[in-house]
């Protein structure tokens, strides 16, 4: 596990990178992060593989129709939501 400021420093540096975490602190970009970052508010509760069924596909949409922005909120419904930066 790496500390978030090695992640943010990734977050900068690689604009081919998607950064999914469930962690809000995330919302709070730097102007100069060139990644997208998806926070997941899919319930930690839910089994894993559903979540990770739900984040999987969220993904390989993301990728075949890369929304423009660079945060996005992932849904439990599995809808990708783009947050103002």
């Amino acid at each position: 596990m790496s500390p978030d400021s090695e992640i943010r420093q990734r977050l900068v540096a690689e604009g081919e990178l998607i950064f999914l975490t469930q962690d809000t602190e995330f919302e709070y970009l730097a102007r100069d992060v060139a990644a997208a970052v998806v926070i997941s508010r899919v319930p930690q509760g839910w089994p894993l593989a559903t979540r990770v069924g739900v984040w999987v596909g969220a993904l390989q949409a993301f990728i075949e129709h890369r929304p423009e922005g660079r945060l996005f909120e992932l849904l439990e419904s599995a809808s990708l939501v783009r947050l103002p930066t």
